[in-house]
């Protein structure tokens, strides 16, 4: 059996004869493309994507899967987006916001508030624009009352 927990946690099975406790930090950005490679498969996402993907999941592995499945979704092949913005476009955050958001909540009804804020929270602070469309005001609206 394996069990995961947050380092906050203090967990009674620890020290116990036939427990194993083994700390998984963040992955490295090196770690995190490969991860982003892996993901995408056999379709191209273009560098500059795939630098902001790493930078913004903070080596955090579900955020970096979750966001680079939703610009695939969303983009598509993006084998011929060779000349994409380095930030993608806000319609195509926008729509990055809604798989996080989904999972956020139904974490909030399980009872894992913590781990949702800590899954939005990242994926929110992305924008800079974009904060008067429905995905967005969702997103707000459930931060503020993970928080």
């Amino acid at each position: 059996m394996i069990m995961t927990f947050r380092p906050e946690f203090d967990a009674p099975w620890i020290g116990q004869s036939h427990v194993t406790t083994l700390i998984l930090n963040r992955l490295a950005d090196r770690e995190t493309d490969v991860m982003i490679g892996a993901v995408a498969g056999d379709r191209l996402l273009p560098a500059n994507i795939r630098r902001e993907i790493v930078a913004r999941s903070d080596g955090v592995p579900l955020i970096a899967e979750k966001v680079t499945r939703a610009v695939l979704e969303v983009d598509g092949d993006c084998a011929t987006a060779a000349a994409a913005p380095a930030i993608p476009p806000p319609s195509l955050q926008v729509s990055a916001t809604r798989k996080p958001t989904s999972l956020a909540r139904l974490w909030r009804d399980q009872g894992k508030r913590q781990d949702a804020h800590n899954l939005l929270a990242p994926v929110y602070g992305w924008f800079t624009e974009g904060f008067d469309t429905l995905d967005l005001k969702e997103a707000s609206a459930l931060l503020r009352e993970l928080a």
